[in-house]
This record gives structure tokens, C-alpha cells and sequence, in this order.
């Protein structure tokens, strides 16, 4: 079964950037998380979210469509 979620330490990894960092961007809403108590994880697809984010050159990557049912 693949993995949900992540926690703040392991998408700090992934994206490359500081433990602090990361809570920093959960704290101001930049990077969406859940709390679960005092633990704060971050869902599987907003990770893949940050990894298909923006690209260096300034063209964002390709935006994703709602349907509405």
C-alpha cells in the first residue's frame, strides 16, 4: 500500500530545503498540511503538488482543471 501522507521532516527531503524551512511554509499555509494532534503530516498529493510546481525558467507547470460534477 503506498504511503498517504508524509511527514514535515520527509517532504523537507524531497523538495530540498530545510526541516525549519518546511515548518515555516506549513505554519504560513504555504505548504497545505493536516494536524492530527500535535502531529502534522502533509497528503501524498500535495507533495506531488510541490514537486510539479513551478520550473526555474518562470513557466508553471501545467495548472490542474476542477470538474464539477
Amino acid at each position: 500500500m503506498e504511503r498517504l501522507t508524509y511527514t514535515v521532516s520527509e517532504v523537507a527531503a524531497l523538495v530540498g530545503i530545510s526541516r525549519a524551512s518546511a515548518y515555516e511554509l506549513v505554519h504560513a499555509g504555504e505548504i497545505r498540511a493536516v494536524r492530527f494532534g500535535r502531529r502534522i503530516v502533509i497528503p501524498r498529493a500535495v507533495v506531488e503538488e510541490l514537486l510539479r510546481g513551478p520550473l526555474e525558467d518562470g513557466a508553471s507547470a501545467p495548472a490542474h482543471k476542477e470538474v464539477s460534477a
